[in-house]
């Protein structure tokens, strides 16, 4: 008899227009018996079709497809499943496809050189709410955040600095205010206040911006910050 607590694989759609990639991309993932993929497509129209009949808990996007482009998509399937994880994964690692994937919504955006180890701990990391920013491009999204890190204290009162500190954890406003005791129109508020004063759009880009405060004197230059956490 099937029992309540049995632990469910972690469900990921794949949509590549390279049928090679998407089978590598499947291999390698359900080396690990907590993913599961679930299904495949090489287009947009493709994916919202099968999407429609089985949401996955991640979806991993290229950037690049044959029919429209990654950000696109990304943009579509955000609006329709905003809940849904969606990793941009490219091997464009420029400027302009890093902000163009963090202003369309993406949860992750990982180059294709990334490593198998690499590449699980972003999954796992994006399941538990955790924004993911590959350690080649992170230095891309910082350059574009105007308030530098060193102006954080004065830019922040002490409840928006837990806010944003738990925003990097990849808490959702319901946690932060569980955590914070106070209501999660005030979390809403806080979140727009930060927003507006760090001069970034979405909870991506504060993280980034947070966790390069927290270690800006803990690492040197190119060398990654800890797992878990934007790179």
């Amino acid at each position: 008899m099937a029992t309540d607590n049995v632990k469910q694989p972690i469900g990921l759609m794949i949509v590549d227009d390279h049928s090679i990639v998407r089978e590598g991309l499947r291999f390698l993932i359900e080396l690990n018996d907590d993913f599961q993929v679930t299904g495949e497509a090489e287009n947009l129209p493709q994916a919202l079709e099968r999407l429609s009949e089985n949401l996955p808990d991640i979806i991993i996007l290229d950037y690049q497809l044959a029919q429209g482009d990654g950000i696109l998509a990304c943009q579509e399937i955000k609006r329709r499943y905003p809940a849904l994880k969606v990793l941009i994964l490219t091997a464009f690692a420029k400027p302009h496809v890093v902000l163009e994937a963090v202003k369309a919504g993406a949860d992750g955006f990982l180059v294709k050189s990334v490593d198998h180890d690499s590449l699980m701990r972003a999954l796992y990391d994006l399941h538990e709410g955790k924004s993911v920013l590959d350690a080649a491009v992170t230095d891309y999204v910082l350059d574009r955040i105007r308030v530098k890190p060193s102006e954080a204290e004065s830019m922040l009162t002490e409840r928006e600095e837990k806010i944003i500190n738990l925003i990097s954890q990849g808490h959702t406003n319901y946690e932060i205010a569980s955590v914070l005791d106070i209501s999660e129109k005030s979390v809403r508020n806080g979140i727009s206040t930060i927003f507006k004063k760090l001069k970034v759009s979405n909870r991506t880009e504060a993280a980034a911006y947070w966790l390069k405060h927290q270690y800006r004197d803990s690492f040197p230059a190119g060398e990654s910050k800890p797992g878990g956490e934007i790179k």
